[in-house]
């Protein structure tokens, strides 16, 4: 399926949120997508254009929280914001057996986070979650981030260590990187619904997304890890041809979760 889609902004939610809506059809659920960008930065126009890629092919609105950002506002205030609009769009009736928890990277990061404290507080659980590129370790206590680096110079160890500490906070006492809250990769995992990680075969994301897939099986959840070739960094951001399978993958698991 590829239908045009409208954006629009929406400001009378708990936090604002860009809205991605299919034209000319019945929305078959609802996408809660979380972008990424080291914590501090607003949703890039690339990822946009992927996030309405797949509302194009699954037919799912797409809600983009607008979350605050750091410094200005530590962790955990994008993941409250995240999961303010989770309830907020139970509030209006979205059934969460056909809601999918979306995100990218450092959005990877603050989704599972706001899915595990929305699944604390007793939340009804949303059908599903599809993480790319998930970075749920902020202690960097990772092999691949100590031993070979980052891919490109403008994604040093330093440089996403400056945005972590930036996240955990910069005045006061800031949180430690090792809180659940901060690092999800910590925190509870049982009674999460059916995970889909996608990562890329040389990235630095990669450890992380095998040890979230281990912890959420030993947890007794269903996950499955997508392992891509791509070389370019932050692939899923650029041209369509370079995500395009990440889409199809990401669309094909979202339809079988609505056949539950």
């Amino acid at each position: 399926m590829d239908v045009a889609v409208k954006i629009r902004s929406v400001k009378e939610t708990p936090c604002p949120v860009k809205w991605i809506t299919p034209l000319g059809i019945k929305p078959k659920g609802l996408l809660l997508y979380v972008h990424g960008g080291s914590f501090t930065l607003a949703a890039s126009p690339l990822i946009t254009n992927m996030v309405c890629e797949i509302a194009q092919k699954s037919g799912f609105d797409v809600l983009m929280p607008e979350y605050r950002l750091a410094p200005e506002h530590p962790c955990p205030a994008a993941i409250e914001d995240v999961q303010a609009i989770y309830s907020w769009a139970l509030e209006q009736g979205h059934d969460p057996k056909t809601i999918v928890f979306t995100g990218e990277q450092a959005g990877a990061c603050i989704a599972l986070a706001s899915l595990q404290q929305c699944q604390k507080e007793g939340l009804p659980m949303p059908a599903g979650v599809v993480l790319f590129s998930p970075l749920v370790d902020l202690t960097l206590d990772n092999w691949a981030i100590v031993f070979r680096g980052m891919s490109t110079p403008a994604h040093s160890r330093e440089l996403l260590a400056i945005a972590i500490w930036l996240y955990l906070g910069v005045h006061g006492t800031p949180m430690a990187a090792s809180d659940p809250l901060a690092s999800p990769l910590f925190g509870a995992m049982e009674g999460l619904p059916p995970m889909l990680i996608q990562a890329r075969g040389d990235t630095f994301t990669l450890a992380d997304s095998k040890r979230l897939l281990s912890a959420f099986k030993k947890a007794g959840g269903e996950a499955t890890l997508n392992i891509w070739p791509e070389n370019a960094h932050l692939w899923e951001r650029y041209k369509p041809e370079n995500y395009g399978s990440l889409v199809e993958a990401s669309v094909e698991f979202i339809e079988e979760l609505l056949q539950k």
